[in-house]
């Protein structure tokens, strides 16, 4: 799995209701492999999102910016490594990752993000929003793409102690050099199960942060409703 990192790769998100991820598993099972850490295929992340005060990342997104970032701090709670990431899509759908070592975003690593997001002062940047999800990674037997797979999501905000749990959402990314055909496709497509842009930050700031811009998101959300009751 080192080796198909995909730091710096195209990809696709899916959603589908949690009930079919066995399915889907089973369909995928001869031509995959399955990563497994400390003798376990479901990891554990958890993770904080920063931004800023008028949240220019989150509305960047929502009103389809090419250019737009991301800052976080993951934890992989298995193997309790943290790391503070840095994501960044350009204007032909690439999208960077950049990581260093890091429980928190500290005046230490402003270095860090300045050298990534230049037009922003990492000093005021503020958490926004937690979340926590469990994770099933897959390669292909070619070692081409990687697949991730996030279910038991939950949401909240940094003042809140309460998240919103989304059991029956399942989020499904491919992640490649280059878009080109993959068997999950052909899986997802019997079950009419088309591409869409969501996000776990901007679907979390949309169901806990009464502050942001809604509008552009709200269609998503409604159909999440619809297609999983959330």
């Amino acid at each position: 799995m080192s080796g198909i990192r995909l730091m710096d790769r195209m990809d696709k998100k899916y959603v589908i209701p949690s009930t079919l991820i066995p399915e889907i598993l089973e369909a995928l099972t001869p031509f995959y492999y399955m990563q497994e850490i400390n003798s376990k295929t479901i990891a554990s992340y958890a993770t904080l999102y920063y931004d800023t005060p008028d949240f220019s990342f989150y509305h960047a997104h929502v009103n389809g910016k090419l250019n737009r970032s991301k800052v976080r701090v993951r934890k992989y709670t298995d193997c309790n490594k943290s790391f503070l990431e840095i994501k960044r899509k350009n204007n032909k759908g690439r999208t960077r990752k950049f990581r260093i070592p890091h429980r928190h975003l500290k005046p230490d690593t402003y270095d860090f993000i300045s050298n990534h997001i230049p037009e922003i002062a990492p000093s005021i940047l503020s958490p926004s929003l937690y979340n926590t999800f469990k994770r099933i990674t897959l390669t292909d037997k070619k070692f081409t793409e990687r697949i991730t797979i996030d279910f038991d999501i939950s949401m909240k905000a940094p003042n809140n102690h309460q998240p919103i749990q989304i059991p029956d959402l399942c989020i499904i990314e491919i992640k490649q050099d280059r878009f080109s055909d993959s068997l999950l496709l052909k899986t997802l497509n019997k079950y009419r199960i088309r591409a869409t842009g969501l996000s776990k930050y901007c679907l979390g700031m949309g169901l806990t942060n009464k502050q942001v811009k809604q509008n552009n998101y709200k269609a998503k959300i409604h159909t999440l409703k619809k297609k999983i009751q959330l």
